[in-house]
């Protein structure tokens, strides 16, 4: 007969059960240790700095589109927003792609064109080209509910940094990581839709005002099929597929559409508004400042919308050093930091490692969760560097 306090041999060594044993027996701390123990040892850090990234796949694009993804996230953190170094094809979309959320993105090299098909009101939606392409020393948000697609202009390939929240305030929804040497396409035909689709009223409304998106998220977290949610509004279950795929023939009345947004407690008002930064465009593009003066710090790209994306942009001058402050409110947010050019030594201060000295160059990312942060920089060589923070506190409301 066995201990009592001895876990069931049958078990395997290094599985959940194995893992729930010990939580039983042991408590969290002692469950948590042994995690740790065959977890990688990143895992363990509560900063991280990513040198080289991952290939990774654009859940919301298609091979045909000419874009290829690495992700710079720090794997097994479950961060709330995907950091993609991409590179863009010069081949012009004639599709549109949407997703709700967040997008921002910068060009580091060659030119970048965005097309939206959009309406600001007062008109029918039309498709609407960047008048002018974006470059390097140029950044972009925007509303990427309403459909756009990217790639670039003229003849060269582009690459740019693109950061990415989703709705659900994780990655899966916008790329996943893939080992090396596994390929894999996700087929969404119905994340790419054409002019000629989105011309119609019933379609365009519930794709770029994020009803289907809305609705469709809202009945997964709920557990519901769309057999019962359609049962539950007295509803048909293909209307209800239709309307979630913002397909054709998805012309629903607004009783019906007000009956599911009740039984899946959606504000309505968020709904039925398509508003973003302003009535004329879809985006908001800045120049990023060239400044050489010592420390400057600019806010960039803060809009009146509530968003979780702060976007800082920092200038070093070769020899200074920066000393830091926490410029946020909420010690729990999420921080990444994104070398744009040079050489520095970052200072990250860890709760429970300690302070660290990691030397870090152009074209890597530093992450810093659970109260860690840079707290020094010192540039080796003149440094610009752009700060993500994510948090729903806003510094310049």
């Amino acid at each position: 007969m066995g201990q009592p306090n001895s876990p069931d041999r049958r078990k395997k060594i290094r599985s959940i059960a194995w893992l729930a044993d010990i939580y039983f027996r042991d408590g969290s701390d002692a469950a948590r240790t042994a995690l740790e123990a065959v977890s990688p040892g990143d895992l363990l850090q509560n900063y991280l700095v990513v040198r080289r990234g991952e290939h990774a796949l654009r859940t919301h694009a298609q091979q045909r589109d000419r874009i290829r993804y690495q992700s710079f996230n720090p794997p097994l953190w479950g961060w709330p927003y995907s950091i993609l170094r991409v590179r863009f094809d010069p081949a012009e979309k004639d599709r549109f792609m949407h997703h709700g959320g967040e997008e921002v993105l910068l060009p580091i090299e060659g030119s970048v064109c965005y097309h939206f098909f959009w309406s600001a009101g007062r008109s029918k939606p039309m498709r609407k080209v960047l008048p002018t392409p974006l470059k390097p020393g140029s950044i972009i948000r925007i509303d990427p509910q309403i459909p756009h697609h990217t790639w670039a202009a003229g003849e060269e390939p582009a690459e740019a940094w693109m950061i990415i929240r989703d709705l659900t305030d994780g990655t899966a929804g916008t790329h996943l990581d893939l080992p090396l040497g596994v390929n894999l396409e996700v087929h969404t035909p119905r994340r790419q839709l054409t002019s000629k689709e989105l011309e119609q009223s019933e379609r365009y409304a519930l794709v770029a005002w994020g009803i289907a998106e809305k609705i469709r998220l809202s009945r997964l977290r709920a557990g519901l099929s769309i057999r019962q949610l359609a049962t539950a509004c007295q509803i048909d279950a293909a209307q209800l597929s239709r309307i979630e795929n913002g397909s054709s023939s998805s012309n629903v009345s607004l009783e019906v559409l007000l009956r599911i947004a009740r039984c899946l407690g959606l504000e309505i008002q968020q709904l039925l508004s398509g508003e973003f930064i302003d009535k004329r465009n879809p985006f908001k593009i800045e120049r990023l400042n060239q400044t050489r003066k010592a420390g400057v710090v600019r806010s960039v790209l803060c809009i009146p919308q509530r968003h979780y994306l702060h976007l800082d942009h920092w200038t070093v001058p070769e020899g200074e050093t920066l000393n830091l402050k926490e410029d946020r409110g909420d010690p729990d947010a999420h921080r990444s930091w994104i070398v744009l050019r040079g050489e520095a030594i970052f200072d990250l201060a860890d709760p429970i490692s300690g302070t660290t000295r990691e030397l870090v160059d152009r074209d890597s990312v530093i992450h810093c969760r659970n109260h860690a942060g840079v707290t020094s920089i010192r540039a080796l060589q003149s440094l610009r560097l752009l700060q993500i923070t994510y948090s729903p506190r806003c510094s310049d409301a």
